[in-house]
């Protein structure tokens, strides 16, 4: 048989299946990898000539509220959560919430809560659970 006389192989290849997509875990980061995301980091030229990258005030209170330097010095490791409830953390650190004493208070977003913040160490701190948002 010539080349000529050769059946030609299909050009395309048979089509598998398809597969259901795999719902992949949400992204988790520390809080700076999401501050350097949000634009929640100023970078300051210092007096030597070097670059400094500081956080704004939004997000050193929510670190504040929420515990990420204290669990950064006791578990030795950054704090890591998702892009959904660090942007709750930066408004629950921008607001306050009516508790049930009739005070209002800066109420810490519990997903983005170390186990190291000041409130879960506190009885006289008030978290999630003593709060009810006013509507």
């Amino acid at each position: 048989m010539s080349d000529e006389e050769k059946p030609n192989p299909p050009k395309t290849t048979p089509k598998k299946a398809a597969r259901p997509k795999k719902v992949e875990k949400a992204e988790r980061l520390d809080p700076m990898g999401w501050a350097r995301q949000k634009g929640q980091v100023r970078t300051l030229k210092k007096s030597n000539g070097e670059r400094v990258a500081l956080p704004t005030p939004q997000h050193m209170a929510a670190a504040q509220l929420h515990g990420w330097n204290d669990h950064r010095h006791h578990a030795g490791a950054d704090y890591a959560m998702t892009e959904e409830d660090y942007d709750a953390a930066i408004k629950a650190a921008a607001r306050p919430v009516k508790c049930t004493d009739g005070r209002s208070r800066y109420v810490p977003h519990d997903a983005a809560c170390s186990e190291h913040a000041a409130y879960k160490k506190s009885k006289n701190v008030p978290g999630p659970a003593t709060t009810k948002e006013k509507g």
